[in-house]
């Protein structure tokens, strides 16, 4: 199947769009939930957030799992993760996985740009590359089940017994 440059370039920036709007709309429902004071519009930016709390935290002997900031900032980027596999699922036929790391790629872009500097703090990175391996997994995973229904081959109500 050709799809054309036009079409590929639309793909990419209505998965951007519903990338960040997923992401802004967890942040919300995430900082609600945690009732924390500190809400801006670059939430989806903050990798200095996981820097800072593991650098306050490990002196004490606590872990930055129970930093209500840092795990709202964890939660919002997983979730936005998950949620947008659906919205990929939904517009997309295929290549979940190319455009989930395209968009993940054209994030890590605009977040240098935002912060003016390269994020080198590696929890950051894990948490990022474990939203991309939760992304790839369940989309790819969900679409080749839906292919397979399509074509017959898969049909989890069917009584596999042996003839």
């Amino acid at each position: 199947m050709t799809v054309s440059t036009g079409r590929i370039f639309l793909n990419i920036l209505v998965c951007l769009f519903s990338f960040y709007a997923v992401f802004y709309i967890a942040a919300t429902v995430v900082f609600g939930a945690f009732r924390l004071n500190s809400f801006d519009g670059t939430i989806p930016f903050h990798y200095k957030s996981f820097d800072d709390k593991f650098d306050q935290l490990v002196p004490f002997n606590q872990t930055a799992w129970t930093s209500q900031p840092f795990l709202s900032d964890f939660i919002a980027l997983e979730s936005t993760y998950i949620f947008t596999t659906w919205i990929y699922l939904i517009y997309l036929d295929s290549w979940i996985w190319d455009y989930g790391l395209t968009v993940t790629l054209l994030h890590c872009a605009i977040v240098c740009a935002v912060n003016t500097t390269f994020p080198l703090v590696w929890e950051w990175w894990v948490c990022v590359l474990i939203g991309l391996a939760l992304m790839i997994i369940l989309g790819e995973s969900i679409n080749a089940c839906c292919r397979c229904r399509k074509t017959g081959k898969f049909s989890p109500n069917k009584e596999n017994k042996p003839t």
